[in-house]
């Protein structure tokens, strides 16, 4: 790309496919000599009959040590830090309607981490799940197969293999009157004190 410029790469045109399903992850990473760039994806979808599409970010967060502030002082591996790696998810859903994914993607080459999905409902029960991610690889899991009609929640840790993951979430819906589509968003390492939203509407 040239000064103050885009490039729009369908990846289509590289993988893929016909009479199969081909799930594919990306990293979009600069020559060393060049500027940081700003990577977005987008989708379109019929997803058993819906139609929609969605867009998010390139993860530039990735799961993160997790800091104890009692312990301040700390650093990776020592004191303050705890050995593991964590992605959260405010939102779920799978119930009527819904359908649900978390996409979790090692873009390490060196490690096959054991992850450990934690799903949290309305009610506060707590229910883990352990994946293990291939080395440049990725995990999809279906949630309405493991909490069927409930409003869950997420948090990822990778418990084994000392690595930083990616992870997001997606959902397709039918809901209410016909309201049909597609969201997707990356899992937040770390909660906030705060959080800020400048969209909202709740009219007709």
């Amino acid at each position: 790309m040239g000064p103050h410029g885009r490039a729009t790469v369908k990846a289509d045109d590289y993988v893929e496919s016909d009479e199969f399903a081909i799930d594919v992850s990306s990293w979009v990473d600069p020559w060393e000599d060049s500027e940081p760039i700003v990577a977005e994806r987008a989708m379109y979808f019929d997803y058993n009959g819906i139609e929609g599409g969605h867009q998010a970010l390139g993860a530039v967060d990735w799961s993160t040590c997790v800091f104890d502030e009692a312990e301040a002082g700390g650093r990776p591996g020592g004191a303050g830090f705890h050995d593991w790696y964590e992605l959260y998810f405010a939102e779920g859903c799978t119930g009527e309607g819904f359908d649900e994914y978390i996409c979790l993607y090692n873009p390490g080459s060196m490690t096959t981490p054991r992850v450990a999905l934690e799903l949290i409902d309305d009610s506060g029960r707590h229910e883990t799940y352990e994946y293990v991610l291939p080395r440049n690889g990725r995990t999809t899991v279906r949630v309405d197969d493991l909490a069927a009609g409930r409003n869950v929640s997420a948090r990822i840790k990778v418990v084994e293999g000392n690595t930083t993951i990616v992870a997001e979430r997606s959902m397709y819906f039918d809901y209410g009157d016909g309201i049909r589509g597609g969201s997707v968003a990356p899992g937040v390492p770390r909660p906030a004190l705060e959080w800020h939203f400048a969209e909202g509407y709740s009219g007709l």
